[in-house]
């Protein structure tokens, strides 16, 4: 197997309540010989890419704290196409998710070290193929990627 990637990522905070935040990477991989296996036989993998591993991926999110108790996010996620089995035969397609968060924090309620959140996953309700799970013979399980998603959290310690 040769595998070789670069990856970067860069923040940035221009002043104390807003900051940024970049990643990215790029992946080659080339497996170097065939796979023997006693239920399929020689599979043709030589020269093919490994599964479930994209090309290239990123993600950004900016974070806004506009008063003490408050705070303001969003995020996002590219995920390049990944091919589902070992003899590259079938890719799952590219997608982007899209998230926002809300968090309050209740210390000038008396709550101390206690805030609640809201987060809201895949804004744009993308349909997105999630896990990859295959075997040997290349047959793949792919799970869907989950839907638009709502969520509220309260976090307290004691």
């Amino acid at each position: 197997m040769k595998l070789w990637g670069i990856d970067g990522q860069i923040g940035y905070k221009p002043m104390e309540s807003l900051s940024f935040y970049a990643s990215a990477s790029y992946i080659q991989s080339k497996i170097q010989a065939d796979i023997h296996n006693t239920t399929a036989g020689v599979l043709p993998t030589k020269g093919k890419s490994l599964y479930e591993t994209p090309t290239f991926q990123s993600a950004v999110r900016v974070q806004w704290d506009p008063i003490d108790f408050l705070s303001l996010g969003m995020q996002g996620k590219y995920v390049g196409e990944r091919w589902t089995n070992l003899v590259n035969t079938e890719k799952t397609p590219a997608y982007a998710l899209w998230d926002l968060d809300v968090r309050f924090k209740l210390d000038r309620v008396g709550m101390k070290n206690t805030y609640v959140q809201a987060n809201l996953q895949n804004i744009f309700d993308k349909r997105w193929l999630g896990d990859i799970t295959t075997n040997l013979v290349g047959t793949a399980l792919i799970q869907p990627g989950y839907r638009r998603t709502f969520m509220m959290t309260l976090h307290a310690e004691l």
